[in-house]
């Protein structure tokens, strides 16, 4: 038996939705969103609320032009914005309050036209101002065009050292760029709190996870695209909630599945056929077999997977 030719045949074989998504409410014109509701326009991501023109973000509320942002809220034209609140043209920025043209500022509130600034307050082009000078001069700028502001602040950041990795300062022992609160990461890009893992990029909240794109709250899983809530999975193209699957494409809450393609709520299953539980772990030893792979054939127990062999 050639597995991967027979993988690929019935592949070829079955229809493929045009969007991916699912648990969604009222989005329209989107592909790749998940648990979203009143959304238009949105790609990569999911759990928004009442936005548009969103991608590879994660939890946006009434949020419109932002990319790579994760819990915002009231946010317009940001650029890997994270957990920021009625702020606009943002690059860079952590957890930021009525704050507008910032790069790269973090923990603050009522800025314009600031970069590299941390836990200030009242600024303008990092000046400090009283309260009432701000508003009032703030009032001012609102009245001439955004691309004026957005030059004075490139005359800014230039004359500011700009970091080699943008790494928050909760990460630990990470290395990589546009790094989020996270732990013990090897070449990560655009990741939100994952830890011991490597090789990531548009992924959040995962742990044990490598070689993988746009993944979400997922732990040991490798070479997989787009997935969710999703444990010890391999080679999945489209999925969520899925345990112990591999070879999978458009699967969806299911368990022990090897080389299926568009099955939801199934079990015990390989290249679409149903069988017994001893049958398919025999069928599963053989095509490892086939493909080389090393490691137990049946899974371990997620308690017992902590610095283990890892079945994937």
């Amino acid at each position: 038996m050639n597995f991967i030719k027979e993988y690929q045949k019935l592949i070829k074989a079955l229809p493929h939705p045009a969007l991916y998504g699912g648990r969604n409410e009222e989005v329209k014109f989107s592909d790749n969103i998940w648990h979203s509701y009143r959304s238009y326009y949105c790609f990569q991501g999911g759990r928004h609320r009442d936005s548009a023109y969103v991608y590879n973000s994660t939890s946006c509320t009434d949020c419109f032009d932002c990319d790579h942002s994760n819990g915002c809220e009231l946010c317009y034209e940001c650029f890997v914005a994270f957990g920021c609140y009625n702020s606009s043209y943002l690059e860079y920025c952590n957890k930021l309050t009525d704050c507008h043209f910032c790069i790269n500022c973090r923990n603050s509130e009522s800025l314009f036209g600031c970069a590299e600034l941390e836990y200030k307050k009242y600024c303008i082009f990092n000046v400090q101002y009283s309260k009432e000078e701000y508003e009032k001069k703030v009032k001012q700028l609102r009245q001439l065009p955004a691309v004026n502001h957005l030059e004075e602040l490139e005359k800014l950041r230039r004359k500011l050292p700009q970091p080699a990795m943008r790494v928050t300062k909760k990460s630990e022992n990470s290395f990589g760029d546009y790094i989020l609160d996270a732990k013990d990461c090897y070449f990560c890009f655009f990741t939100t709190e994952c830890e011991d893992s490597a090789f990531l990029f548009d992924s959040q909240y995962s742990q044990e996870c490598f070689d993988n794109y746009s993944i979400h709250m997922c732990e040991l899983c490798y070479e997989c695209s787009p997935l969710g809530h999703s444990y010890n999975c391999s080679f999945v193209n489209a999925g969520d909630f899925l345990t112990d699957c591999h070879y999978c494409t458009n699967c969806y809450n299911s368990q022990n599945l090897f080389g299926c393609v568009n099955l939801r709520h199934a079990k015990f299953c390989i290249l679409n056929k149903q069988y017994s539980e001893n049958q398919f772990w025999k069928k599963v030893r053989e095509i490892r077999q086939e493909l080389g792979w090393l490691g137990p054939t049946k899974p371990l127990a997620k308690e017992n997977n902590k610095g283990g062999d890892k079945n994937v």
